[in-house]
C-alpha cells in the first residue's frame, strides 16, 4: 500500500510504482471521482478543439452514411447513449488490468 501526503494547495505525488503501472506521464489528465466514498483517479484523453471539430465532423459523416445504409430508427439521444456505452466498454477493456475490481 502506498500512502499519499496532501501538500500545499492540496497537491499529491503519485508513487512511482503507480505511475509506472498505469503508464502515467507528466502532463497526463486524470478525472477525480468519488465512488462509494473512495477517491478514484481515471485517465482521460482530451481532444483539442480543432481536432474535436474535425473528429466530430468525421463522426457525423460516418453516422449519416451508416444510417443511410442501415437505418436504425434511433433518436439522437439513443445514438449518444449507445456511443457512451461503447466508449465505456472500450475503456473497461483497455484498462481492465488496472481498474479496481467491482464488489459483488
Amino acid at each position: 500500500m502506498a500512502l499519499l501526503h496532501i501538500r500545499e494547495r492540496f497537491q499529491v505525488t503519485l508513487p512511482a510504482k503507480v505511475r509506472k503501472d498505469m503508464g502515467i506521464k507528466v502532463g497526463d489528465v486524470m478525472e477525480a471521482v468519488m465512488e462509494d466514498n473512495v477517491l478514484v483517479l481515471k485517465p482521460k484523453t482530451l481532444v483539442k478543439k480543432r481536432q474535436r471539430s474535425a473528429a466530430g465532423k468525421k463522426w457525423e459523416e460516418m453516422l449519416v452514411k451508416s444510417h443511410r445504409e442501415h437505418p436504425l430508427n434511433m433518436t439522437e439521444e439513443e445514438v449518444i447513449q449507445a456511443t457512451e456505452e461503447t466508449r465505456q466498454e472500450l475503456f473497461q477493456e483497455k484498462y481492465a488490468s488496472i481498474l479496481p475490481k467491482n464488489k459483488k
